[in-house]
């Protein structure tokens, strides 16, 4: 699998696990732009959200889907979903079912092999619990993939976001960056100029952009597309 290495500042990887500091923070808004980006950009990549909840298959597999055009279907990318929006534990722990990490883990690295860049998204924040005693950062530890960690931009991010940043950092996880994102309009909100600023001077990571509130989305990525474009520049500043 890529793994991540820290040289001079570069991660050498293909595939990136984007996670987030909350639900519904934006990452799959991220994770689509990215992967839309690059895939116009004409390079092969993958799409893999691999446990997902809230549909069979999940809303965001069809989102993230629509972003690159079809090329890989819903299925594809959510291939282990779940009905009911919930952490995966607790759909597990009352239907009485279990998830095979190990055979997710061989179908991330036989797809990894297929492709240029293979974007990874996570469920929910890290700690959120995909089996008793396994959160979704032991899956980032185990696959050794570079993160980055999309926020909300607007009031109370710093502690979520420092949290999850900190976190990372004590399990020795190579963090490429956060981006914020405006997942609602944030009116009158005297926090947007300086929230994410502080978290890169306050965690010693750095801010990669801001996606600002779009309305309708995934009618249109076109509004997206130059605020991803900057994105994803500093986002392969990092990689190699």
């Amino acid at each position: 699998m890529g793994r991540g290495n820290n040289k001079n500042g570069k991660f050498s990887a293909k595939g990136i696990f984007i996670t987030a500091t909350d639900t519904d923070a934006g990452k799959t808004v991220v994770t689509a732009g990215l992967a839309r980006n690059f895939y116009k950009k004409q390079y092969s990549v993958d799409i893999i959200k691999p446990i997902a909840t809230g549909g069979i298959p999940c809303p965001d597999a069809f989102f993230l889907s629509h972003a690159v055009d079809g090329i890989i279907s819903p299925e594809k990318i959510a291939p282990f979903s779940l009905e009911n929006p919930l952490a995966p534990y607790t759909i597990l722990r009352r239907k009485k079912i279990s998830v095979n990490i190990k055979k997710i883990f061989c179908e991330i690295k036989q797809r990894e092999s297929l492709c240029e860049f293979f974007f990874i998204e996570g469920i929910g924040g890290i700690l959120v619990p995909c089996l008793k005693h396994y959160s979704v950062i032991d899956f980032i530890v185990e696959l050794q993939y570079p993160v980055l960690v999309v926020a909300r931009a607007g009031l109370g991010t710093i502690n979520h976001s420092l949290m999850t940043l900190f976190l990372l950092k004590s399990r020795k996880v190579n963090v490429l960056g956060f981006v914020t994102n405006c997942c609602k309009p944030y009116d009158n909100d005297e926090s947007l100029a300086d929230n994410a600023l502080i978290i890169a001077e306050l965690s010693g990571f750095d801010w990669l952009g801001n996606v600002p509130y779009i309305e309708n989305v995934s009618d249109d990525f076109s509004e997206l597309e130059t605020v991803f474009e900057k994105i994803a520049c500093k986002f392969k500043e990092k990689i190699r």
